[in-house]
């Protein structure tokens, strides 16, 4: 696939007065993604099967490269005055104020193949490995006892039309400097989403108010200390995956079929095929049984088991807000003679309005056009039970020797990161919380503990030193080491189980079969600490108007080893390859599980 980006941008400053300067800028970024998957749209030679037993998908790429781009646009204006006022009595002002628009868009056909189709197959795979050759096994139903082969049907039943979430915002802050010891920040921002979903349907219209305030207190004009301490919430834009969640434009539908055709790859006796012979046997059965499958999957009930309608079970509650963050500081600095300083903060910060799929008797059920009723999920803000907090404290220093050609620097970050609510993946961005999904079939206590999240890490340290070797107006050489030191990734031990058999149904139309157990404390076990030694020159030579230089590097000079990530998997009934250790089911509710090593 291709990557090609483009940003324009127009800027304008202006000084209208001595007191009065005027900014203004208009920005847009185009991102596409172009090309993206598979290429061939034809029956046999664009459907990818997706081998579940030793995770191969192998016959045509995921996604479609010949389908409409994906478009992740953005455009951004801003308008922006700064006034300086000075006052005989009350000090100095210098004032900011403005308006600011931010628009997010996005327009993708999330086709999963070229052709709309794919097979998942349970029954596994033939492999010739000397002539690198593959060959599905495609098991019918009615030998296999079970539903060993599946087709999969994606189409997408309406095309997106773009989504368009913006974030308006206008904000005045003014640094007033009191007198030569107290000095001020006071500022506020109100910030309103305007967004409409891939449907093009408006599903946010919230507004927030941010107020921010800071203080800076310096004893007398020469002293060598300062001291500062703030207070402010901080707003994100309307999140574009949270707040699109609930559209069905741009999204494929789903239909699952099960084999029962004639069996391929299946006995020892048969001539293998490769997949696009074995694929047109399928098909053909396929076709034969349910020939207007494509245009209405309803006909083909007989072999349908599976039915996904996007825009069906899950709507944008009303009211959708961004999340914010309350942020409080506090910290000093130290000027240590003429040769260096340190300065040391304490950051405190809480995030609200966390996003959360709210779905229980009182959100009732929902309908899709086969019949088929879904217990309503609604998209809402919740800081009840979904929780996100931080704490850190950050040092910085640096110093100088032998009349400035040593120079001392660093930094260092003790923080601690905790809640309930990891917020945002790397692949998805800002994503829902489950912990308001369907509540009668899980517990705080193991599947949403609080703990360490995900991106905490507890001790960051960097320092440095750089020596000037020598150093004149012609040229300059010197040297510097680096030495880096952060704290172990964290993970925990957890798997899905099955918690419906245990519970009394109370009236859901879909009861969970897949929750999240933790078999520990989040993210309490942990991996190793990283440090790393890294050694530099720098050579530069002045030509006048030029300046040349050469900077050879070395990094982790020491061949310091850490291992960082690993396999952290579990087996319960609830996975397929639990299941077939013998791995028993147990009560979530009333029964602690037992850990089993070196399972077969």
């Amino acid at each position: 696939r291709e990557l090609p980006q483009e940003l324009r941008t127009v800027n304008y400053t202006g000084i209208l007065t001595p007191n009065f300067f005027l900014e203004a800028q208009y920005s847009e970024r185009e991102f596409t993604f172009a090309g993206s998957g598979g290429n061939d749209t034809s029956l046999t030679g664009g459907t990818p099967v997706w081998d579940f037993v030793d995770s191969y998908i192998y016959n045509e790429s995921l996604f479609c490269g010949v389908c409409r781009d994906e478009e992740r646009d953005n455009e951004n204006a801003l308008a922006k005055g700064s006034y300086f006022l000075s006052t005989a009595n009350a000090g100095s002002h210098d004032l900011v104020f403005g308006y600011d628009t931010f628009d997010d868009i996005r327009a993708a056909d999330n086709h999963q193949s070229p052709n709309d189709l794919m097979i998942w197959n349970f029954a596994g795979s033939r492999f010739d490995d000397e002539n690198n050759r593959v060959f599905p096994v495609f098991f019918p139903a009615s030998l296999a006892g079970g539903i060993a082969t599946s087709i999969e049907y994606l189409p997408i039943l309406s095309e997106t039309q773009g989504t368009s979430f913006k974030t308006n915002s206008i904000f005045v802050n003014d640094r007033w400097r009191l007198n030569d010891k107290w000095s001020f920040n006071l500022g506020v921002r109100y910030d309103e989403n305007d967004g409409e979903n891939s449907l093009g349907n408006k599903v946010t219209d919230a507004d927030e108010i941010s107020p921010r305030l800071g203080v800076t207190y310096r004893p007398s004009l020469n002293s060598p200390w300062q001291f500062q301490a703030s207070a402010g919430r901080y707003v994100g834009a309307i999140a574009n995956t949270v707040a699109n969640s609930s559209s069905p434009a741009g999204v494929p539908a789903e239909f699952e079929f099960f084999y029962d055709g004639p069996p391929v790859n299946v006995f020892p006796d048969q001539p293998l095929l490769e997949s696009e012979e074995a694929l047109a046997i399928l098909y053909d059965w396929f076709f034969t049984e349910c020939p207007n499958v494509l245009d209405d999957p309803g006909s083909c009930s007989q072999f349908l088991f599976f039915v996904d309608i996007p825009g069906v079970s899950t709507i944008v509650g009303d009211g959708l807000a961004s999340t914010s963050a309350d942020e409080f500081t506090i910290g000093f600095q130290r000027q240590l003679g003429t040769r260096g300083s340190v300065r040391i903060d304490y950051v405190n910060r809480e995030w609200n309005n966390l996003f959360a799929t709210r779905r229980d008797l009182s959100t009732g059920t929902a309908e899709d056009p086969f019949g088929n009723t879904f217990d309503l999920g609604i998209v809402e803000n919740d800081d009840s039970i979904s929780e996100r907090k931080y704490d850190g404290v950050n040092v910085v220093f640096r110093y100088n020797l032998l009349n400035n050609r040593l120079r001392l620097g660093g930094n260092y970050t003790w923080s601690h990161a905790r809640g309930n609510f990891e917020g945002e993946t790397g692949g998805s961005g800002p994503v829902t919380s489950g912990v308001l999904s369907q509540p009668e079939y899980s517990e705080e206590r193991w599947n949403f503990p609080r703990g360490d999240l995900n991106v905490d890490r507890r001790h960051r340290a960097r320092a440095w030193a750089i020596y000037d070797i020598f150093r004149n107006n012609r040229n300059s050489l010197n040297v510097s080491m680096l030495q880096n030191f952060t704290s172990a990734n964290t993970y925990e031990m957890a798997a899905g189980i099955n918690p419906a058999p245990f519970v009394d149904n109370p009236g859901y139309e879909n009861p969970p079969n897949n929750v999240t157990y933790f078999f520990t404390g989040r993210n309490e076990l942990e991996f190793d600490d990283f440090t790393r030694t890294d050694l530099s020159f720098n050579y530069t030579l002045n030509c006048g108007r030029f300046e040349l230089f050469r900077q050879p590097e070395v990094l982790n000079v020491v061949d310091e080893g850490a291992q960082t990530s690993g396999q952290s998997g579990v087996l319960t009934a609830r996975t397929g390859a639990g299941r077939d250790a013998g791995v028993d089911a147990f009560d979530p509710f009333t029964t602690e599980p037992i850990m089993c090593t070196g399972v077969n």
